[in-house]
């Protein structure tokens, strides 16, 4: 691949606009071109001044400066894209808690039982429709919003409403959550691990009690297993941050050592 391929593929690639789709294929582009820049600095510093090859070398310049436009630009769209999102999952997180404060208010004041489920509903579905939150932020809120459908579903749903097959029925679903979140133990993908966690979550909580002597072990299966996904979520992010880390300093010195070629030949010339 030459640098015109490169410098097509990068264009190409940014006006898709999926940045976090692409963000591999970039990387890949970008060392690729580093990897060209430097043979070519090689070459070059290994070779007599040859004034026949300026036009040439000036176009190759004009292609570094093009193709390192393009990483830069695609650099500026992640960093807009991740503000974005970030802003999103505040807005979001502000949605999440004014849910719990009012699915506080309801157990404790609300003694109409038709008008309670009618609002429980109403409140499993505003919550059900946030979209994601800060990930430092998302176990603590996910945690305070099961134990309020704890208190929910064991106030209300065993001790007044649920027959023996209710609880069989969700003893049921809530062993298949559990055996799923289990499975996520072994898949790769975080984004997969993550996405497929909320929801395991989300139908956790909507799943009405089971049997109260089963439920203790139940709930520590469960818990177990989310935690033990959830550090295996942070230990992802922790190894990209030092991975990130690392790609920074080789880029800067990369940065470094191409000031410092130019400002060698703007010398020599």
């Amino acid at each position: 691949m030459n640098k015109i391929e490169i410098l097509k593929k990068l264009i190409a690639l940014i006006k898709t606009g999926e940045i976090v789709e692409i963000g591999y294929e970039i990387d890949k582009l970008t060392k690729a071109f580093y990897a060209i820049y430097n043979s070519e600095q090689k070459e070059s510093d290994s070779q007599e001044k040859d004034t026949d090859n300026d036009e040439d070398k000036a176009e190759s310049e004009k292609l570094n400066e093009d193709i390192l436009a393009a990483i830069e630009s695609y650099k500026k769209k992640k960093k807009d894209y991740y503000t974005f999102i970030k802003m999103e999952e505040e807005k979001n997180l502000i949605l999440k808690k004014e849910i719990i404060a009012d699915f506080t208010k309801l157990i404790e004041n609300e003694e109409n039982l038709g008008k309670l489920f009618g609002t429980i509903k109403e409140i499993r579905e505003r919550w059900n429709i946030i979209g994601a939150i800060p990930q430092d932020k998302h176990n603590k809120i996910q945690a305070e919003y099961s134990k309020l459908s704890e208190r929910f579903s064991y106030n209300i749903d065993i001790y007044k409403e649920l027959k023996e097959n209710d609880l069989k029925k969700n003893y049921s679903l809530k062993n298949q959550i559990i055996h799923q979140a289990k499975a996520l133990l072994e898949e790769k993908k975080i984004k997969e691990v993550e996405r497929s966690l909320r929801k395991l979550q989300n139908e956790w909580d909507e799943v009405g009690p089971t049997f109260k002597e089963h439920w203790e072990k139940l709930k520590e299966e469960y818990w177990s297993t989310v935690k033990k996904l959830y550090a295996k979520i942070k230990l992802h992010y922790t190894d990209q941050k030092e991975l990130q880390k690392e790609n920074l300093v080789k880029k800067l010195a990369l940065i470094e050592k191409v000031k410092e070629i130019i400002s060698q030949e703007a010398l020599g010339t």
